[in-house]
């Protein structure tokens, strides 16, 4: 099994349905203030299941998702269906955009499942995808010393906040003996500090700067805005982020 194949079936990470609906209303609500242009294209890359894609469909003229699981891109096919500003990209369906087309594109959660190649051809493919003053925004990065036990309390925080604390207590006990922590043991995660994530970008021709908050729950972890050179610093939209 792989990530992919994970993600494919029945995942387990997601303690109850309100727990994946308050995690995907923070992550659209996070991704929100970075979409500047109402006539503006935005690609979230790697989008899981995005209840509330719409959302951000709202700020801008079109939102591509994109995701690698066969059974997630089913479930948001029939999600947004008939959607005038939504839509769902096949499989190969990034190789299909234009050059210069995208203002905006989101990887949120996605860099730890990720091979160094993988992440190297998303670089690149990323930078052909931008327009000249579009923005990489990536997202829920791991840092090193951070593990299963910060996301435990992160989860806990959260869950008390958005009102599933029981339901995150008697979840992270079945995660415990889940598949889950058996294919995050076998295939890792990977962790990045940064410094490497800062150099990573810049060795594939971006600017990049790290956030002030991570782009979801777990504030140990980071999130970083990636530009090409002399698309601007893009500050004001990162500033609305301290609150």
């Amino acid at each position: 099994m792989n990530w992919v194949d994970y993600w494919n079936g029945k995942p387990t990470i997601y303690v109850s349905a309100r727990h994946q609906q308050a995690h995907d209303a923070v992550v659209a609500a996070c991704i929100a203030p970075f979409v500047v242009d109402a006539s503006g294209c935005v690609l979230d890359f790697g989008c899981g299941d995005a209840t509330r894609a719409h959302l951000v469909a709202e700020r801008c003229s079109k939102l591509l998702l994109w995701d690698a699981a066969p059974s997630v891109r089913q479930r948001l096919s029939e999600r947004y269906a008939g959607h005038g500003k939504i839509t769902v990209l096949s499989p190969d369906g990034l190789a299909g955009i234009e050059a210069g087309s995208i203002d905006l594109i989101t990887v949120i959660s996605v860099l730890q499942y990720l091979q160094p190649s993988e992440l190297s051809e998303l670089l690149t493919n990323c930078q052909r995808m931008l327009s000249p003053r579009g923005a990489l925004i990536i997202g829920d990065v791991i840092p090193p010393d951070v593990g299963m036990v910060h996301d435990a309390w992160a989860l806990l925080s959260f869950a008390g906040r958005e009102g599933f604390l029981p339901a995150a207590v008697t979840g992270l006990i079945k995660t415990a003996f889940s598949d889950y922590r058996t294919i995050r043991s076998k295939l890792q995660l990977k962790t990045y500090s940064q410094s490497e994530i800062v150099q990573l970008l810049s060795s594939h021709g971006y600017a990049a700067r790290r956030l002030d908050r991570n782009l979801g729950h777990n504030q140990r972890r980071m999130a970083f805005e990636a530009r090409l050179p002399g698309a601007g610093s893009g500050g004001a939209v990162g500033d609305r982020l301290k609150r």
